[in-house]
């Protein structure tokens, strides 16, 4: 079982789901084999397959958050929004669950998808007083208040966040993008700049090189 997981987080999934099935044939009633097959047909993308194995782990072990958050993204996939809503909410209501913080940025990205900005940016807030290290919940929430013409907030979110965060590279970038929108240039600028200077991310750097470039050009 720990050698499919560790396909899985290799992205191998073929060598995954050979393990997973040799630890099925051993340990059949483990829910844990079911949670790893879910999560594998999730990455090949058969959803309605991984619904039935969380299913399944929830069967032999109802209290399962992490089967119930893998329930609610299979669902999400296959356009159920309220069930899937309806699993997030019970994994991140878990006392024991370690990562609730996965739940409530799940249920902030459902709200986003039905355009409901408001209640998105609540549950990215949860994810974040969850886990603070979280860093794709400050970008989603950034996203949703900028969504919502609500760009100061955008913007004072993600400067709290880089300021806790410094390797925060893509929240620095979110955050020049921000400026630019309400024509602080110069704020722009230097935080290109120290991205540019700092980040070993080539992508990263070429990305903050190109908006001084751009940012240079436009000025002349």
């Amino acid at each position: 079982m720990q050698m499919g997981i560790s396909f899985l987080r290799q992205n191998n999934i073929p060598m995954a789901m050979r393990e997973l099935a040799e630890a099925s044939q051993l340990d059949p009633d483990n829910p844990e084999v079911d949670l790893g097959f879910g999560f594998a047909y999730q990455a090949r993308g058969e959803h309605d397959v991984a619904e039935r194995r969380f299913r399944e782990a929830l069967r032999k072990k109802p209290d399962y958050p992490e089967a119930h958050n893998g329930l609610g993204s299979s669902l999400s996939f296959q356009g159920k929004t309220d069930e899937a809503l309806k699993e997030f909410e019970v994994a991140a209501k878990d006392v024991y669950y370690t990562s609730p913080e996965l739940a409530w940025f799940n249920m902030g990205e459902e709200y986003r998808r039905l355009k409901r900005y408001s209640k998105a940016d609540e549950m990215y807030g949860k994810s974040i007083s969850s886990n603070d290290r979280f860093l794709d919940a400050h970008l989603a929430r950034a996203s949703v208040r900028a969504e919502e013409k609500r760009f100061s907030e955008a913007v004072n979110g993600l400067e709290d966040a880089v300021s806790r965060h410094p390797g925060f590279f893509q929240g620095q970038l979110e955050l020049g993008r921000l400026y630019l929108r309400l024509e602080r240039r110069e704020d722009a600028r230097k935080i290109f700049k120290d991205v540019s200077a700092t980040t070993t991310d080539a992508a990263v750097r070429r990305y903050a090189a190109d908006q001084l470039n751009l940012l240079d050009s436009t000025k002349r």
